[in-house]
């Protein structure tokens, strides 16, 4: 089984150890009917939709202090407990659950049986968030040349989508973009209820989007952070798309564009805006 895809930033021993420690979770994880999977690439959105959802969830009024205490990490859980403790706290949770998960398909669980939403976001943006997400976590003092040449390497990003793109017309998928929901969140908050069958009043909408906006979530920034961290107001840092040109290079930029035109269909370099 291949490593997880958020293995960027971390040595290989402490992947291969972190990847024999929960692969059980990962191989013996009994998905369900009414479950809920968010796929994405590392810093795509996923904490927005996770917010969506568990908004959306309990009608606008989902409170937490972490938003990982109510939506669980499937490949990289942030507790110390055995696979066997986790698997079974997930068999408590109420439905409808919901997961997170940096898997490609191969190695989702629960992918014909649960309901799926991909989430994805322009390659260069992902890499330049995903570098100040190492400079916050890690207190690291890597250069973005230096970051941005291993992660080309790592090809993540590229993995995650070759991986996905021949499943988008699966009836249990759907696949959102960064972007387009920046610019119609009440649209893709009526998308994603009508494809999961969840019933949301016109005030229940309403909650759901004001809780799901950029200004609420960078005002409860502490939240949403994955674990502790010196800043957490640098995790929710922008909510913009394009930002990668304050940082990355032009012949950076054409860099990964022909990385993804050597990599991907040409169907979904266009469907992804590239």
């Amino acid at each position: 089984m291949p490593l997880p895809t958020d293995a960027l930033g971390a040595s290989a021993s402490s992947a291969e150890q972190q990847f024999e420690r929960f692969e059980q979770v990962l191989r013996h994880f009994k998905a369900r009917p009414t479950d809920v999977i968010i796929a994405s690439t590392p810093k795509s959105g996923t904490t927005w939709v996770q917010q969506i959802l568990h908004q959306m969830r309990t009608q606008g009024s989902g409170g937490f202090d972490n938003i990982n205490d109510v939506i669980a990490w499937l490949d990289t859980p942030n507790v110390d407990d055995s696979a066997e403790r986790l698997l079974a706290q997930y068999d408590r949770m109420s439905d409808p659950r919901i997961f997170k998960t940096h898997c490609v398909y191969e190695t989702t669980p629960g992918v014909k049986v649960a309901r799926i939403i991909v989430v994805s976001r322009d390659p260069r943006d992902c890499c330049v968030s995903r570098y100040y997400h190492t400079l916050n976590t890690r207190q690291s003092d890597i250069s973005f040349d230096q970051y941005f040449n291993r992660w080309m390497k790592v090809l993540e990003w590229f993995r995650h989508v070759v991986s996905w793109w021949p499943h988008r017309a699966e009836t249990n998928l759907l696949w959102l973009r960064y972007e387009q929901m920046l610019d119609d969140l009440p649209g893709h908050v009526v998308r994603i209820a009508e494809f999961l069958g969840w019933q949301l009043s016109r005030a229940e909408q309403l909650e759901v989007l004001k809780r799901s906006s950029f200004e609420w979530m960078k005002a409860n920034a502490v939240r949403f952070v994955p674990h502790p961290m010196q800043h957490p107001q640098e995790f929710i840092r922008m909510g913009v798309a394009g930002s990668y040109r304050r940082l990355m290079t032009e012949e950076q930029s054409r860099a990964v564009l022909q990385k993804a035109r050597r990599l991907l269909e040409r169907d979904c370099l266009r469907f992804l805006g590239l």
